[in-house]
């Protein structure tokens, strides 16, 4: 493989030539701290001074992503990253909710809500690809699997593009989505 992913979700906004988008969904940031952080009540407050993980991609496009307020301890490639960081410091992270709520349990990560807007993710595809019907399917896929209402209804539903095929097809999830 050269590096190249046939999809990527990403933050909205990343430009490219060639590039193709479509909208599909929105997610709400969290603060989240390690369970027994001393300072948790203060992280969830929107004038907190304490420490920040900073994550900071460069996504697909070279966009840069909006660096983080307040005084920033370490810089990280990606949420997990931001994640395992905080689970084992005094740092405070901020993800994607659905990511916090996935890790909370595994890491012990406690999660702060915070007055923030949803941010709108995208999914992203290269005009090499706009016209191939197995990834017009794929796409569809991808589409329908961010709907998490969706999920029980698609078990099996990729019956209809070979294996090989499907096996060819690489996805890469572009972060990050929050700043």
């Amino acid at each position: 493989a050269a590096g190249r992913a046939d999809v990527a979700l990403g933050p909205e906004g990343m430009r490219g030539p060639g590039l193709y988008r479509r909208l599909v969904y929105q997610e709400r940031p969290v603060r989240v701290v390690r369970r027994g952080n001393p300072s948790w009540r203060r992280a969830a407050r929107a004038d907190s001074d304490l420490p920040q993980i900073a994550v900071e991609v460069t996504d697909a496009a070279r966009g840069r992503i909006p660096p983080t307020p307040g005084r920033v301890a370490i810089r990280v490639p990606t949420f997990l990253a931001a994640a395992l960081a905080a689970s084992e410091t005094d740092l405070v992270a901020t993800l994607p909710v659905g990511l916090a709520r996935s890790l909370a349990a595994v890491l012990r990560l406690r999660i702060l809500a915070i007055a923030a807007p949803a941010r709108r993710v995208a999914l992203y595809w290269h005009a090499r690809t706009h016209e191939d019907e197995a990834m017009r399917f794929f796409r569809g896929l991808v589409i329908d699997v961010t709907v998490p209402d969706n999920l029980p209804r698609l078990r099996g539903r990729v019956t209809g593009v070979p294996a090989d095929r499907l096996a060819q097809m690489r996805v890469e999830i572009n972060g990050p989505i929050f700043g």
